[in-house]
């Protein structure tokens, strides 16, 4: 989902906000259970488009125990800047070679893949806050058990391990 920002590129100090909805599927590389429902501020800020907001999200995860897939609901937060420069701006002079070199310099990739031409990239604004929001090691619940059905067939296990079995018993462990 795009949003155009010529607007605001043509007035410094204008501040805009936006709602905004995603489908389960406008969002790459993650698995959402519902739509991603949000609110976006926007503000030119002389040099630089600042981009603060929220949004609400269930993304389905493995537990990181019992490898089940669950929902897990997030609160997404937003902040981003990006020079003036970077966006292609109708009407308005190209910023001189060296003044975008040297910003341009600074930009990592993950601001650059938010924006295409003079437009937001909602989609991938969501993607990676999600990305960096998630937690390490996700769980279904707090006491997960983990991988129980195999361990309760530990009886039923593959016959070339039962040597193994076996010495166990032997050496008094098991």
């Amino acid at each position: 989902m795009l949003l155009d920002l010529t607007d605001i590129l043509h007035e410094s100090g204008a501040v805009i906000t936006r709602e905004f909805c995603l489908k389960t599927d406008d969002v790459e590389e993650v698995a959402l259970a519902e739509e991603v429902r949000g609110e976006l501020r926007l503000q030119n800020a002389r040099r630089n488009i600042v981009i603060s907001g929220n949004a609400n999200a269930v993304v389905q995860l493995p537990c990181a125990r019992c490898l089940k897939q669950f929902d897990y609901p997030m609160e997404l937060t937003f902040e981003a800047a990006a020079p003036i420069s970077l966006f292609q701006i109708p009407g308005l002079p190209v910023a001189s070679d060296d003044e975008y070199d040297d910003e341009e310099d600074l930009l990592d990739d993950e601001i650059r893949s938010l924006f295409e031409g003079h437009n937001l990239n909602i989609s991938e604004l969501v993607r990676q806050a999600i990305c960096l929001q998630v937690p390490i090691n996700p769980l279904c619940a707090e006491n997960c058990t983990g991988l129980t059905e195999f361990a309760n067939n530990a009886d039923n296990a593959d016959p070339r391990l039962e040597q193994l079995k076996n010495w166990a018993n032997r050496n008094g462990t098991s």
